[in-house]
């Protein structure tokens, strides 16, 4: 995984694969530190992407005259999910986990959980800094799928979360 960039932000794009790939005593020994630094790394493609290529979100009025259109047109509309919005998952509590590095004299040793922790990562638009909030299941597959295809629309992003949420067993009925 040689360097083929001089420029900073772009100099650890390929970090995660070569932990994952090339160091396997070190994956054996620290076995969540691929996960904490693919985490890393999503906070710089974060902090870096395109705000919404499409234009403003819509709010207010907007989002108001949206819904007053026929419902068609309402389920026909494209969703589209701005660059400076992305989702991880990982079997160990990676936020936490980061905190804890920052104030260790040794290295923690989490125990990973049988089903994985999801998180919304976004770039708040007060401090310009990636933000984590913690995301269910469903919210976590919705996003993927939204990030995945970019041209799903509104009824087809609502069957899915209709289709998600009866798996959900934890999910109100």
């Amino acid at each position: 995984h040689p360097s083929r960039t001089h420029s900073v932000r772009e100099l650890g794009r390929h970090f995660v694969a070569f932990l994952r790939e090339d160091c396997a005593a070190l994956n054996t020994a620290l076995p969540w530190l691929a996960g904490l630094a693919e985490l890393e790394r999503l906070e710089v493609e974060v902090f870096y992407a395109q705000d919404n290529p499409l234009g403003a979100p819509l709010r207010g009025d907007a989002l108001e005259a949206f819904f007053a259109r026929p419902l068609g047109d309402v389920l026909d509309a494209r969703c589209v999910l701005a660059e400076s919005v992305t989702t991880h998952s990982d079997r160990y509590e990676l936020t936490e986990l980061k905190e804890q590095l920052r104030d260790a004299e040794i290295v923690p040793s989490p125990m990973p959980r049988a089903e994985a922790y999801h998180w919304i990562v976004a770039r708040d638009h007060a401090t310009l800094e990636p933000a984590w909030y913690d995301a269910t299941p469903l919210e976590a597959a919705l996003l993927a799928q939204l990030r995945e295809d970019s041209a799903v629309t509104v009824e087809e992003l609502l069957g899915l979360y209709c289709a998600l949420r009866s798996d959900d067993p934890a999910a109100p009925q």
